[in-house]
């Protein structure tokens, strides 16, 4: 298995640049991954259980983290989320601080399985375009 890892810049580069064809594969993904959800499966009988989502609260920033793991035919992936609540103002500020280090990878609004596509299908592109940094054998 590969690892590939892009930086934000590469992934707002590889978007901002992509040609009709290429959004309309990026459409096609989704379309299919929609598809496979709502009809239980890529063959049509079988269905791809979702994972259940757990939930992580840390006592020292009082953010709560989820994580939502989704699959598909085609993987598996996890959306993961911060939540800030209540916090000292200076609790919140170094978290706040920390998340812009880059410790963040992804975040979307919608279905775990919607980035788990997206993101499968970015990855994809950028080892066609020769984008990222690719780990052999991770």
């Amino acid at each position: 298995m590969t690892l590939t890892v892009l930086t934000d810049d590469q992934i707002r580069s590889l978007l901002e640049n992509l040609t009709a064809a290429e959004l309309d594969g990026f459409q096609g993904a989704l379309a299919k991954a929609l598809h496979e959800y709502s009809t239980c499966g890529a063959d049509g009988e079988t269905s791809v259980d979702q994972p259940e989502r757990i939930s992580v609260h840390n006592n020292a920033t009082g953010a709560t983290t989820l994580f939502m793991p989704s699959s598909n035919s085609s993987g598996n992936g996890i959306k993961e989320l911060i939540i800030l609540e209540k916090m000292a103002n200076s609790k919140r500020a170094h978290l706040e601080e920390w998340l812009k280090t880059g410790n963040v990878i992804y975040k979307s609004v919608g279905l775990g399985l919607m980035d788990l596509s997206i993101g499968m299908h970015i990855v994809e592109f950028a080892k066609e375009k020769g984008v990222g940094t690719h780990v052999e054998g991770f």
